[in-house]
């Protein structure tokens, strides 16, 4: 038996299914915002602020990752990691001063689709690092683009590496609570020429600023907590203008040992102080105030020399220092 559907009861379903798709639709569109678009103004405005009442700062509860795998991966090569297969390759052969493509692959690994990371860590899906294994070059950090889409499995990249010998790629993404690296080495050919000066201990320099990392201990070994400050200022004595997003989006602390095995950011955001727990440099982050804007307790895993790369602000001034902790006693 069929039952009369009267007009408002059509009108009354019609208006729900539509609230259904539109409701669904929005949810659809926010998802893909905070993935590929999450330091646009928009999605900035969307995004709900965290409980520590800064909207660029989470606090690490907050964050779902909570595990780290750093894998090698050959050049031109692919490696196998969970459910999913990577590939990099960098063409042409780079020469020094020479512009060259970096490519990254991610694919299913039964299915060859896209296996793109599903979380942004301090709004980047996909972040990369470059820098010689012996420390002697600027450090390079770069946000890979997505390419051919709708079949996305390619992360791409135009730079040029200026010194020639032996350099270090690291590419790093998040899927599920899980932060994926790999490490690629490569050789960039050419004369070795000029030199790069890394830094001068604590205090690094650019044209208009200087940086100082100050400690709250004279002591420093490996495995033990340090504190350190960050401290940015004007050579010329005017106060630095921010917002409070710069206390955060433009802001990274990363590190290499003098190894050049691989390398690791802290991500200003906080999203990786709980996997910090598994990467042996142990870091957590004081709530950032007008007195004390980078302040952190580091715990190094291995003596020896640290290459130190600090952006600040949002003009991404690089600092560069080095810190060496000492070998414990026993």
């Amino acid at each position: 038996m069929k039952f009369p559907v009267f007009p408002l009861q059509k009108t009354i379903i019609i208006l729900g299914l539509t609230g259904v798709v539109i409701v669904a639709g929005a949810l659809v569109f926010q998802q893909v915002l905070f993935s590929f678009f999450p330091n646009s103004s928009l999605a900035r405005a969307l995004r709900p602020p965290p409980a520590t009442g800064n909207p660029y700062l989470v606090t690490p509860e907050q964050s779902p990752l909570r595990d780290i795998k750093t894998t090698k991966l050959a050049l031109h090569e692919s490696v196998m990691v969970d459910a999913f297969r990577v590939r990099v390759e960098i063409n042409p052969t780079p020469i020094a001063g020479q512009e060259t493509s970096v490519r990254w692959f991610i694919e299913d690994a039964e299915s060859g689709r896209p296996a793109n990371p599903d979380l942004a860590m301090h709004y980047s899906a996909v972040h990369a690092y470059f820098v010689r294994t012996d420390l002697t070059s600027p450090l390079q950090h770069h946000h890979p683009g997505q390419k051919n889409q709708p079949n996305a499995n390619l992360w791409a990249l135009k730079t040029t590496f200026d010194y020639p010998g032996e350099w270090l790629a690291h590419m790093q993404f998040a899927r599920g609570n899980t932060v994926y690296g790999f490490d690629t080495k490569f050789e960039v050919a050419g004369t070795p020429g000029k030199t790069f000066a890394v830094t001068d201990g604590l205090v690094s320099n650019t044209d208009e600023m200087t940086a100082t990392i100050r400690t709250n201990s004279d002591t420093f070994t490996a495995g033990t907590p340090i504190g350190m400050d960050f401290i940015v200022e004007r050579k010329d004595g005017q106060p630095i203008l921010h917002t409070e997003a710069d206390f955060v989006l433009a802001h990274n602390i990363i590190f290499v040992h003098e190894n050049g095995e691989t390398a690791w950011n802290v991500h200003g955001d906080r999203s990786v102080e709980m996997v910090s727990q598994k990467t042996g440099i142990i870091v957590a982050r004081d709530f950032p105030t007008e007195d004390k804007k980078f302040s952190y307790t580091f715990t190094f895993p291995a003596p020896g020399l640290w290459l130190v790369h600090f952006e600040a602000f949002s003009n991404f001034f690089p600092f560069y220092f080095t810190v060496e902790p000492q070998k414990t006693e026993r």
